[in-house]
């Protein structure tokens, strides 16, 4: 009876473990009128993430660039769901470029994978 005990203990430790190995979260920029760098901590429990998923809705009223240029977003709404790839371990930039834009809102959805 002792030994059942400790195997459900150790792999009650294993699954918590694994599953609280990941970063959620939520960014909210309104009214961007100039060019924005949003730095996000990484938590030290998230385990070398390799990549970032960026859900990212909104509206512009003009061409803007947005993840570190890697997005040239024409006039209107907003909905793009990303995934580049991402080694660093202790933060995340996300990069907002206004280009034409001269009002722009997001809605920043991140979440860093893990195990």
């Amino acid at each position: 009876m002792k030994n059942n005990k400790f195997i459900f203990f150790l792999i009650l430790i294993i699954f918590t473990a694994l599953t609280s190995c990941e970063q959620r979260g939520t960014i909210v920029l309104d009214n961007l009128k100039n060019d924005t760098t949003i730095i996000i901590p990484i938590k030290w429990i998230t385990s070398d993430p390799t990549c970032v998923i960026l859900n990212i809705t909104g509206y512009t009223d003009d061409s803007c660039g947005i993840i570190n240029n890697t997005f040239l977003i024409p006039k209107g709404k907003i909905n793009i769901t990303s995934r580049p790839d991402w080694y660093n371990d202790d933060y995340y930039p996300f990069k907002y470029r206004k280009y034409k834009s001269k009002n722009t809102s997001l809605k920043i959805e991140y979440y860093f994978p893990g195990l």
